[in-house]
């Protein structure tokens, strides 16, 4: 399920139609960790990366490490706020609608494999990719990430 950033209760209750009509299958993943998830925004923002993060700086082990930031409050309280919204929308999508897989994005990350057979399974598909080069983006604490 993508997060259409629905603007109002009409268009929830459309896509609830929609969804119904069409029987559609709602994979949905939670990503429950408000801040992880604006630190996210807020890093793919900065580097005009939508959707994509680039680490430009490497560890002692010689991995790739996120950047850390100065986040503003008032951006990150935006940030909050939308993302609440967002998720009394996920929640009213995932109970409503008949057919729903929710994954969580640390099983995802912890054993991406076992997820991606279920998911795999509930879509009704024969063959199911092993997961590659999955890996948790943000591994370190908040306090590495956010410098305020």
């Amino acid at each position: 399920m993508a997060n259409q950033h629905f603007e109002n209760k009409s268009q929830v209750l459309e896509a609830l139609d929609y969804i119904e009509m069409n029987q559609v299958k709602v994979v949905a993943l939670d990503r429950s960790n408000l801040l992880r998830k604006c630190y996210s925004r807020y890093d793919m923002r900065v580097r005009e990366r939508i959707g994509q993060h680039i680490f430009d700086k490497t560890d002692e082990s010689n991995r790739k490490v996120p950047q850390s930031h100065t986040i503003p409050e008032s951006w990150m309280d935006g940030c909050l706020k939308r993302t609440k919204m967002n998720a009394a929308t996920f929640n009213e999508i995932i109970d409503t609608a008949k057919d729903v897989i929710v994954i969580t994005y640390s099983d995802l990350c912890t054993d991406p494999n076992r997820v991606l057979r279920k998911v795999g399974k509930f879509l009704g598909l024969q063959e199911i990719a092993q997961a590659s080069e999955l890996r948790k983006s943000h591994s370190g604490s908040m306090h590495d990430l956010v410098k305020n």
